[in-house]
């Protein structure tokens, strides 16, 4: 496995580190300016925060290096990566050559190392290259370039795998390949980190949202249907309780919870230990999932397959599109447009009714049809990928 030595992020989950403590990890330097930063900030927090947060990093990002590199600022880590990459192909006879993304510009990476060692490739598309969130460069230069890179990475790459069917539609029209040469493997979860994991009643109708909060992800529309719940039923503010877990960045939250007058409602957690979110999932009596208009509707965020582990009713705020269809595939809750405020006090206020009743509760079974999504069935299907391709080079 190879990667960048740490960066400065926004979180830092270190026990994450015990799922692969027994694989060979390959660390190596970059001129990305995160990693810089990094560099001459050594002593750093010991533990996640939610105050861990670099405004200077997300200006330079958005307003000068969108301007130099494309598709991203990792692209300035791709040396390092061919040059330790090739070393290992040379000593340690390897197979075959996968990739992994975001961030975009690994596959010039792979790219890079199929061209100089001929092994085969794989290219794996955790999100779209082309989403309307990657597709907001600066100029049509830059779009030119971000739409010429993608097309070489998809011609070059033996293999394409991508986390959803609109994606390898989009990538197939892109690379002239047929079918035979697409994949589709959604994210998954594992049922170890839900095992042991007891839910706990509250005194309070609690929902909660994990993930982060950023310009994307923005939770205005979601409190502003709150608040519209909350007049409509001004007893529910004692009896209700919101949690946001996940880091903060890009967007004044508190002063978005002061609009609304939510301050006695809104918990804002911050980032916590995936076990700890896995816990307080388990707890919640409703689970919020926010996905932008502004991602595209092909997005598949990985946490919405732990949503669906954790067995708790869903109030979803996704465009029309994968994550939608997946709710309401396996019934687990309810959807609502990004922008409606409206419809998030309807479901809002629904839900507290059923909570009252006591129920409040799925139509199905927990594990119901969403079996292949458990981590060692994809294992198993990536396993048979990876088999294929090195019998066919």
């Amino acid at each position: 496995m190879l990667t960048v030595k740490d960066v400065l992020y926004h979180a830092r989950d270190a026990s994450l580190l015990e799922e692969v403590k027994d694989r060979t990890i390959i660390r190596t330097e970059s001129f990305d300016p995160q990693r810089l930063v990094r560099r001459w900030r050594r002593k750093m927090d010991a533990e996640p925060s939610r105050e861990r947060r670099f405004p200077f990093l997300e200006i330079l990002n958005r307003s000068f290096l969108s301007w130099l590199l494309v598709p991203d600022s990792k692209i300035l880590w791709v040396p390092y990566a061919l040059r330790e990459a090739r070393r290992w192909v040379d000593s340690q006879g390897i197979d075959v050559v996968f990739t992994t993304s975001p961030p975009q510009s690994v596959h010039l990476a792979g790219l890079g190392l199929k061209r100089r060692t001929g092994l085969p490739w794989i290219a794996d598309f955790r999100d779209n290259w082309r989403t309307k969130q990657y597709e907001r460069t600066p100029t049509p230069i830059h779009k030119w370039i971000n739409d010429r890179q993608v097309g070489r990475v998809v011609r070059a790459a033996d293999r394409i795998i991508t986390v959803s069917a609109p994606i390898t539609e989009d990538l197939m029209g892109r690379s002239g390949k047929s079918e035979m040469y697409f994949s589709t493997l959604p994210n998954g979860y594992d049922p170890a980190d839900f095992a042991g994991v007891q839910p706990h009643s509250q005194a309070r109708f609690t929902m909660t949202y994990c993930g982060a909060l950023d310009p994307v992800r923005n939770p205005d529309v979601f409190l502003r249907g709150v608040e519209l719940a909350l007049r409509d039923r001004p007893e529910l503010r004692h009896k209700l309780r919101i949690q946001l877990v996940g880091s903060v960045y890009g967007i004044d939250l508190d002063g978005m919870i002061r609009r609304y007058n939510l301050d006695d409602v809104v918990q804002v957690v911050g980032y916590v230990y995936h076990k700890r979110c896995i816990e307080m999932m388990m707890d919640s009596d409703l689970l919020l999932l926010m996905v932008s208009e502004k991602t595209g509707s092909d997005l598949v965020t990985g946490k919405i397959f732990e949503y669906l582990a954790a067995g708790k009713p869903i109030l979803a705020l996704v465009p029309g599109g994968e994550a939608e269809k997946l709710i309401l595939k396996y019934a687990r809750g309810s959807v609502v447009p990004p922008d409606d405020a409206a419809g998030v006090a309807a479901q809002v206020l629904r839900a507290f009714t059923l909570w009252e009743r006591g129920d409040l509760k799925l139509s199905i079974p927990r594990w119901k049809g969403i079996q292949q999504y458990e981590r060692r069935v994809q294992t198993e299907t990536l396993a048979g990928i990876l088999d294929d391709v090195v019998s066919s080079s």
